[in-house]
Order: C-alpha cells, then structure tokens, then sequence
C-alpha cells in the first residue's frame, strides 16, 4: 500500500456534504412512507378476500401440511397468511405445485375467482 495507515482511516470517515445528507434522509424516510403504504395495501387486500372467503374448516392434518411447505415468500409477498387463504377458495393446496408463488395464486384467485374446479383436467387447467 502507498497510503499509511493515518491516511487510510482518514479516507475512511468520509467528508460528508450538507447536501448528500438531506438527500440520504429524505431517500429514507420515502422508503419507510413505501413500506407503510404497501403494509396498509397488504391489509386492504387480505380484508377484502377474507370478506369473500368460503367459510370452510379446515382440518388439522390440512393445516399442518400447510405449515410443512418448503415454499418460501419472496421479500415482495404480502404479509398475511396466502396458503390459508388460498385453501379456503380453492380447497387445494396450490402452493404444493413447484413453480406457483403467492403472486401467482392471487392472480389466479383475483382473475378466476374461486371456481378452479371448472376445469376437467389439470391439463386444460394449465393451458
């Protein structure tokens, strides 16, 4: 190295510009004023499918195997409970077919509803 040790822990402190603060914090505080908005989203949307769900039980043995799923959510997925959800709609455990996100069944709940079962085969399901 060509800097002594002085001068690199010097570099390291930074001169930090009035300017380049205000903008770091109002980048910070948007970003919490984001996370807030989709959070209050997320409840409006769970609300609203929760208000239309079948009212189905579901078995203990059903919601173990739930819990079981080796799916994980994305940081983007919202924060209420999709598989329950979605397994009071559609009676199945769609989370359990490799390649289905939690945003692919609720755009699957939102644009077909809760009648998945009109479909004869999986085959003509998936075309």
């Amino acid at each position: 190295m060509k800097k002594t040790k002085q001068q690199i822990a010097e570099a390291l402190h930074g001169s930090w510009r009035e300017v380049l603060l205000f903008e770091l914090k109002s980048c910070l505080h948007f970003y919490r004023l984001y996370e807030e908005a989709f959070k209050e989203c997320d409840q409006k949307i769970e609300r609203s499918l929760m208000k239309h769900a079948p009212q189905t039980s579901i078995s203990e043995l059903e919601e173990k195997s739930m819990r079981q799923s080796k799916k994980k959510s994305s940081k983007n997925a919202p924060e209420f409970n999709v598989p329950r959800i979605a397994y009071q709609y559609f009676k199945t455990d769609l989370l359990a077919i490799s390649g289905i996100s939690y945003g692919t069944v609720l755009c699957l709940l939102t644009t077909m509803g809760k009648d998945l079962h009109r479909f004869p085969t999986a085959k003509s399901f998936a075309s």
